[in-house]
């Protein structure tokens, strides 16, 4: 295993002078007990799940998040199985509309796809809700039916043509896009949108999907200090952020969205971005999908 890779934030004076670092250190200290105390609740839909899934030890288990988007899941669930068969879809709710639950409840119960009802998140902000809704499914799904890989695509993050997922895991014990943040020395993080793990290779760790505030790293930036440091080197060939151009259906233009390993298309922001914002690559890239499935 490689030596793990020291990082740091670079601060400025003025952060200094208001103790930016020693509060991030306390918000992080804070963010830990609000993850053990949620990963503690209790799912009503926990004992279901894990006995439709079984022994899931020789299969891959591709985990949703979902937040208030019916359409989303419909169209993650179909162009999941056209384009990724080799993964079993497991849906974790996490939307707080009562209305958008029961609908996607209903969707994923048609489709014959597991669907668990997160516990209530006690988190505003999106990442940290997202990031405790990684947690749950982490301590409470994956940790104790160890499939043979696991992912998480974003639930507007879309598979267009055949994943390459397995093959790139057969080379490295985790993939996914790597991103690395502004004014920080040495350090990087998977998007947790997109990210997939070789569990015979990272099932011992203590993964950790919050975010880390001292290092700026987003959503599942934990796993630097788990995992991803001691992986670090030109070795991993991880993914790096791309674009592609997509046609507006009404023929009026055009738009770019995030494109991952030429087989994935994200809308971005779906859940709370405004809709004179979010109208165009939504429809831009439901197009493309739905395209794709013909």
């Amino acid at each position: 295993m490689p030596k793990s890779t020291e990082a740091h934030r670079i601060y400025g004076l003025r952060e200094r002078l208001l103790l930016a670092p020693q509060i991030h250190r306390l918000k992080r200290l804070r963010n830990d007990l609000v993850s053990r105390l949620y990963t503690r609740r209790p799912s009503a839909d926990l004992d279901a799940v894990r006995a439709a899934l079984g022994d899931v030890r020789d299969e891959n288990l591709l985990f949703v998040v979902a937040f208030n988007l019916p359409w989303a899941i419909d169209l993650m669930i179909r162009s999941t199985r056209r384009h990724m068969p080799e993964w079993r879809l497991v849906i974790v709710d996490n939307s707080n509309d009562p209305n958008a639950r029961a609908e996607i409840a209903e969707i994923c119960r048609t489709a014959g796809v597991p669907h668990l009802g997160l516990p209530r998140n006690p988190e505003w902000s999106p990442n940290r809700s997202h990031g405790l809704a990684l947690n749950w499914t982490w301590t409470n799904l994956i940790r104790p039916l160890r499939p043979r890989h696991f992912g998480f695509l974003d639930h507007d993050c879309f598979p267009i043509r055949p994943s390459r997922q397995l093959a790139r895991l057969a080379e490295r014990p985790f993939d996914g896009l790597k991103l690395v943040p502004e004014r920080v020395v040495g350090a990087w993080y998977l998007w947790a949108g997109y990210m997939f793990f070789d569990m015979a290779r990272v099932g011992d760790r203590d993964l950790d999907f919050n975010h880390d505030q001292v290092l700026r790293l987003d959503t599942a930036g934990r796993n630097w200090t788990k995992l991803y440091r001691d992986f670090d080197g030109p070795e991993l060939d991880l993914l790096a952020p791309a674009n592609a151009v997509l046609p507006l259906p009404d023929g009026s233009g055009s738009v770019e969205v995030l494109c991952i390993d030429d087989t994935v298309v994200h809308v971005g922001g779906a859940s709370y971005r405004g809709e004179g914002e979010l109208r165009a690559p939504r429809e831009a890239v439901r197009a493309v999908v739905e395209a794709s499935l013909l």
